[in-house]
Parts: structure tokens; sequence; C-alpha cells
């Protein structure tokens, strides 16, 4: 009933729109097709020019469609499905979500930087990162293998946000939001082009969100408020984001923290105690010098620090605290080199230094861990594309990355592109990726729990086989189809060891994936774009068969944009998600989830943002989970809960002003 609703909602107002024009800022399809990416091979190419299958998801779709975080831009993306816990949200990807894996076989990329930790290699993709999205200017999304560029953690996807320059928004941008749960929101965003060419862009953003009493059928009894847990959602986060241009030199700047009460009790903690909570801060410097020689040659070099900082207050018979800081040293060079028309070779070294690597884990009376892991990375890579003949190219890359800890791994890819004709692309793509253990599953212990070290750990492998279809149907409509098989080995779990009946991360299992990815988007003329698509992932384990956790084997996601008025912007978008199994053994329930988004704006006049059409003023409504659907995501381990109850119907109105 719910997607007849949908249905008939948009092809109502689709046809109502059909004498409409489009929004002066949308993206035509083919300046969408026509963006330049680095993500995927280091240097500038199309989505058909690169060895991967590949997603962009510009900034006029955040407005479109409401995005608040991007957890909830993955989310409308195929192959893609989102969990949340109450404290982070948690990405799949393929059929592949390990219950509470910190998103650590995904590489998150602030402007190529890597955002994963040098502890637990977490990616942030909630509001842990905090960056405001009005400061991005696009997200590439490389599906598959990503090690022979990136190392460790590359292994399924690697997410890199792009954001604005300076010298395209010359313009101070204001929005305020409010809506359900107490959230009140305020960011800033600025940008300057100087008359020397330097140009700089500055974002800030602050939220405060209350929360909501939660229901847990699983604590209802007198002794736990009855399974409320009352005032202990609420989130509080703020960012801070700054980039700077001079001719050949880039520097960027970013700083978040989010402190996020618990309700879940997660970790056995005592129920509906307000002491439970965490705070994850992120620090970034990164320094890039890029120059070209010539036409067929360039130079990059960077330098960068990172900091990360985590505490937890995780409330017991005393307050337990655990406490993780990471600071990472690194330095990369590469080159980029035209041997001819038909040959183009990129080669790079990178190494890095994670000066403090450490975890203290105590109450207070007793001290269960306080210890320090450093190490350090050396890696080199290369990566050859050679066009064989006018349609056919291939490609074929090699990195080799060694750790102070004594493991090494070795990561090939190759693949080759074929073009029949210009509305056509073939891919046919092969790689391989690892994940090396974190410090956290090398070198946890604790004696109370009977948790010991496990340093024979080995990295995680995957191997994948894929074929990419790419085809341009119409002037307005663009298909990609896709099949892949993954293999994973040496999967890191937790186990216990029958030696001396002692818990520790071993590596324990293996699993293999096929899956298909169907998708169409459209960029109509009358105003109305939108998508579709739809995922089979089936993920078993190896030997047994079984379906792996958290792992929903059919997607399938749609949304349209309209503009009935030339002031006026109105977008639903809906995801259909079959039931995954949770670690207890059970199943959630399929769900629909339906979004609706309207926008009012006064645009400004053309040219005035190299970007697009600038928006002087913005007045939006955002409703998520407009049928209030009820439906819940598969816990994890530390949880009592099977599955953790998502929100209901929820709103966030949002006002906006440029000058």
């Amino acid at each position: 009933m719910r997607w007849l609703i949908f249905t008939a909602a948009s092809c109502a107002v689709s046809a109502f729109a059909q004498v409409s024009k489009a929004p002066a800022g949308d993206v035509s399809l083919d300046s969408l097709l026509n963006i330049r990416i680095t993500t995927a091979s280091k240097h500038w190419e199309t989505v058909s020019e690169a060895p991967a299958s590949v997603t962009i998801v510009p900034s006029e779709d955040f407005v479109k469609f409401g995005y608040r975080t991007l957890a909830d831009v993955l989310g409308a993306v195929r192959g893609f499905y989102a969990s949340y816990d109450r404290n982070y949200n948690y990405i799949g990807v393929r059929g592949f979500s390990r219950p509470t894996d910190y998103n650590d076989r995904i590489l998150l990329l602030l402007n190529g930087h890597t955002m994963n930790d040098g502890f637990d290699e977490t990616s942030p993709f909630g509001t842990d990162f905090g960056l405001d999205l009005n400061s991005v200017e696009r997200i590439e999304i490389v599906r598959g293998p990503g090690s022979v560029m990136y190392g460790s953690g590359a292994v399924f996807a690697v997410v890199n946000v792009i954001t604005r320059r300076g010298s395209e928004f010359n313009h101070v941008q204001v929005q305020i939001d409010g809506g359900s749960y107490g959230t009140l929101r305020g960011s800033l965003l600025a940008g300057k082009e100087f008359d020397n060419g330097t140009s700089a862009l500055m974002s800030a953003q602050w939220t405060n969100v209350d929360g909501h009493d939660l229901y847990y059928k699983e604590y209802d009894g007198d002794s736990t408020n009855h399974g409320i847990a009352h005032n202990i959602d609420w989130d509080h986060h703020y960012a801070v984001f700054s980039s700077l241009e001079s001719g050949p030199f880039a520097l960027q700047g970013f700083w978040s923290s989010r402190l996020k009460g618990v309700p879940t009790a997660s970790f056995g903690t005592n129920f509906n105690d307000g002491r439970e909570h965490t705070l994850d801060q992120y620090g970034v410097l990164d320094l890039t010098y890029a120059r070209e020689f010539s036409p067929a040659a360039q130079l990059t070099l960077r330098g960068y620090f990172d900091h990360y900082y985590y505490t937890g207050s995780y409330p017991y018979v005393l307050d337990q605290i655990v406490e993780t800081t990471t600071n990472r040293l690194g330095g990369e060079a590469r080159v980029r080199w035209d041997i001819n028309s038909a040959n183009r070779v990129t080669a790079g070294v990178e190494c890095i230094d994670n000066l403090r690597a450490d975890y203290h884990n105590m109450d207070a009376s007793t001290v269960y861990l306080y210890n320090d892991f450093p190490y350090s990375i050396v890696s080199l890579y290369g990566q050859d594309e050679y066009q064989i003949t006018g349609a056919l190219s291939a490609t074929l890359g090699l990195r080799w990355d060694s750790y102070s800890t004594g493991k090494s791994a070795v990561s090939p890819r190759g693949g080759f592109l074929y073009h029949p004709g210009v509305p056509t692309t073939l891919k046919l793509l092969y790689g391989e990726a690892f994940r090396a253990p974190s410090q956290y599953e090398s070198n946890y212990e604790d004696e109370l729990s009977g948790f010991k070290v496990n340093h024979a750990l080995d990295p995680e492998r995957i191997r994948t086989l894929e074929l990419v279809c790419e085809e341009r149907l119409a002037q307005e409509w663009f298909g990609t189809v896709s099949v892949y098989g993954n293999r994973i080995e040496n999967l890191i779990d937790q186990a216990v060891d029958p030696a001396d009946s002692l818990l520790h991360f071993a590596n324990v299992s293996a699993a293999t994936a096929v899956g298909l990815e169907c998708e169409l988007k459209a960029r109509l003329r009358q105003g109305i774009s939108g998508y579709a698509s739809y995922s089979y992932q089936h993920a078993t384990e190896k030997g047994t068969g079984n379906h792996l956790t958290n792992s929903p084997m059919h997607l399938i996601k749609a949304g349209v944009s309209v503009t009935p008025l030339p002031f006026l912007q109105a977008a639903l978008d809906a995801d259909y998600e079959s039931g995954r199994l949770t670690v207890q053994g059970t199943t959630t329930a399929p769900f629909v989830l339906t979004n609706m988004r309207v926008v009012a704006r006064a645009p400004g006049n053309r040219g005035e943002d190299r970007t697009g059409i600038l928006d002087r003023f913005i007045l939006a409504l955002t409703i998520r989970n407009l049928f209030n659907a009820a439906y819940a995501n598969p816990g994890g381990f530390e949880h009592m809960q099977a599955a953790i109850p998502q929100d209901g119907r929820n709103y966030l109105m949002t006002l906006g002003f440029t000058l």
C-alpha cells in the first residue's frame, strides 16, 4: 500500500511538472557524467574511464533529498545500506557489514585524506564526522578493492568527500535548522578568491539534539524503569573545516567533536544510567604540493598530521572509562607520467608513522589496560594504464605495504575497459585488497572478562571479480548493470581459544558473496530527475553456506525530484530492504522507508557561482520516515537487544541565506 501511495504521488506531481522548467542549478546528465574524479586512480578521469564501478553524488542531491549525514547519502546509493545502534552509524556494502565492525573495511577520505583512525581503523559516517554538507561539492564512491592506491582498509569501497573551493564560492552562507527531538543546528560557510589568485574556504557547524525516550522490551522490569531509557539519547557535536589554495599549494584543516549519550546499555552496563556516553574527536592538517612540469608529467607531494581521541564512560558498579588517543604523521610522493599518448603510469611511495596509539581501560579502583602501541608503515605502489586500441584499454596496478609489526601485504588489481560505442562502456575488473589487524584487535586484553591478546593475527584479504556495463540509454537516461563475486579470507572475529578457554580476536572464518546491481538515472528537461536501483546480494559463510548476519539479500531504492514552480522543488525517496539475520539468530522484518522534502528557494543571478546558480534564500521542510514505518537494525554482540528500533516520523525545518 505504501509503495502504491508513493508511486501515485510521484506520478501525479510528475504530470503536473511536465510544463515546468528545470531549476537553473540542476546538474545535467552530461555534466554529471563528465565530472572528473580522482579517487579511483589518483589522477583526473571520468566515470567511464575509471577502472572501477563508480557513483558520484553531487551537492544538488543533498539539497533535493535533505541528506544530513554521510550515512544518509550512502543509504541511497546502490549496493549500500546503513545501520544505527543509537551511538554510531555503520555502513554495509554488497551484503557485508560485520556487527560492530566500526566501518573498518570501508576507507573514508576527505579530499583524498584518510579519515580512518590509527587504533580501531574506524571511519565516521554519522554525526561523529560532523562536516557540514553545505561545504561539500560532491562525494565520489568507488566500489571494490582499493588497496592498490590506498592500502589497508580499502576492502569493499573508498568514499571520497570533495569539498567546495573558495574560488568557486565567493559568498557567505548562513543556515539554521530545527526539528524533532529537540534538534537545533546552525552552520556558516564562507569562501573568497583574492586578487592574487589565492582562495580560501571556511565552514563551521554546531548541533544539539535532546533526543527522546526509548523503549526496549528486553529491559522491561521494575528495576530497569520498565524498559524506558529516559533522556539518554542526546547528541552534541560541532565541526570546523578550512582550506587555502595558492598556486601549487593546497592546505586543509579539519576538527570535529561529538559527545553522544548511549541509551542501549551496551556492553552489559546499567540500563537507564545517564552516565553512559562516548566522545569522538578528529583532527586533520594536510599540505599538498602539485606541479605539472609538462602536460605529460606531474609531481605531487603531500604531508599530513592526524589526531583522534575517543573516550567512553560505561557505568557498572563503578564507572569504567575507556580512552584511545592516536597521533599519525605521514608523507606521500607521487608521479604521473604519460609515456606516450597510449600509456600512462602512476607511481608513489607513502610513509606513515603512528607516533601514538594508546588504549586505557580503568575504573576508580583498577587499571585493566594502560599501554601505547605505536607502529609505522612503508608503502610502494604503481599503476599502468595502456590504450591497446581506440576502444580497448587495460589497467594493471600493484602495491606493497610493510608494517613495523612484522606484517606485509601485496595487493594487485587489473582490468579491461571496452568502449564499443559512445554510449556504452564495458569493464571487466579484478582486484585484491587487505585489512591489517587493528591495534585494538591485536593488543586488547582484559583479565577480568577473560580476554587475551593475539599478536599472530593475519590480515584479512578479499578477491573480487566484477563485470560492469554502463549505458547511455538516451540523452537524459543512464543505466548501469554490475555482476560481481567476492571471496573474503581470514576474517577477524572474537573467538574462544580451546587451549585455555580465553576470548581473543582470531582469523576464524571466510565468506563469499555474489551479487547483481541494476541502476537507472534520469535528468529530464522538464525539471524532473530521479533514480531507481535494485541490488541482489547473497553473502554466505564459506564452508557452511550459512547466510551472513546483518546482510539483507534485496535492496530497492528510488527517488524523484520535481519542480512544479520555478521557486519550488519537491522530492520523494523510498528504500526497501529485506530482513537481516541478527547475531542472536532472529531476523529483522523487511521494511519500506519513505522520505519527503519540499524546498522553496529564491535563486540569484546566473554566473554568480561557478558551481551553479546560488540560492539567495532557502526554506525547506524534510520529513523522514513519512509513513511512520516501524523498523529495526540488527544490534551487535555488545547489545542485549537482537534488533534496535529506529526513529519514527520526524521532521526538520531549514532556513538559509546567502550574502
